[in-house]
C-alpha cells in the first residue's frame, strides 16, 4: 500500500498558536492557496481513493483537493482526527507544550487523548487498509501529529522517538509505503 500523507492547510488558529485537538478549525486565504497549490502535483500520483479526517479544517483541504484529484471516492473517518486535547483544546499552547504533549499521563490527566490511545487509533486503522487495499495508492488528509504516528509506526519506533520526530508543516506532502506484511512484523 502507498501512502500520501497531507497535512491541512494553515488554520487561523495555527496563527494564533492555539490548541486545536478535535476542534474544527478554519482555513485561512493562505492555507488554501497552499492546498491550491500542492493539489495539481498530487494529480500525477495516480490515487485509488482518498480518506479525509472529519474535522472542518481537514474538510475544507480535502474540498480544494477534489477540485484536482477528480473521480475518486472520498471517505471520511474519525480516526484520522486530530489528537484530543482535552482542557487544552481551544486555548493557546503553555510554553512548554513541547515536552508535555508526548509525556504519558498527562493529556489524559486534562480529560484528552493518551499518547497510547492516539497510537492504537491510528495503529489500527492503518491496519484495516493495509489489509483491505494492500495494492492501492491511498491519500491521507489528516493533522500534524496523526502525521507524526505514521511516520514513527512506518519506522518501527516507540513513543521517545515520536517525541523527536520533526513535525509537518501545514500542506505538506509525506509518501510511505506499507507492504502486505508490514503489521504481521514486530
Amino acid at each position: 500500500m502507498k501512502l500520501i500523507l497531507l497535512r491541512h492547510g494553515e488554520t487561523e488558529e495555527n496563527i494564533d498558536c492555539i490548541a486545536e485537538g478535535q476542534l474544527p478549525g478554519y482555513l485561512t486565504e493562505k492555507g488554501k492557496l497552499q492546498i491550491e497549490f500542492i493539489a495539481p502535483q498530487l494529480v500525477e500520483e495516480n490515487i485509488d481513493l482518498i480518506y479525509s479526517s472529519d474535522l472542518n479544517r481537514a474538510l475544507q483541504t480535502t474540498d480544494i483537493v477534489e477540485r484536482f484529484v477528480k473521480n475518486t471516492r472520498v471517505r471520511l473517518s474519525k480516526k484520522l482526527r486530530e489528537r484530543n486535547f482535552g482542557d487544552f483544546q481551544g486555548k493557546p499552547y503553555p510554553k512548554d507544550w513541547d515536552e508535555i504533549q508526548w509525556q504519558p499521563g498527562i493529556i489524559k490527566e486534562h480529560g484528552g487523548e493518551s499518547s497510547g490511545e492516539l497510537i492504537l487509533r491510528v495503529k489500527s486503522f492503518l491496519k484495516k487498509l493495509n489489509t483491505k487495499f494492500p495494492d492501492k495508492t491511498i491519500l491521507l488528509i489528516t493533522h500534524k501529529r496523526v502525521i507524526q504516528v505514521i511516520q514513527a509506526i512506518h519506522k518501527h519506533q516507540g513513543l521517545e522517538e515520536l517525541q523527536k520526530m520533526s513535525i509537518p508543516g501545514n500542506a505538506e506532502v509525506v509518501y510511505l509505503e506499507f507492504d502486505l506484511d508490514f503489521f504481521k512484523k514486530k
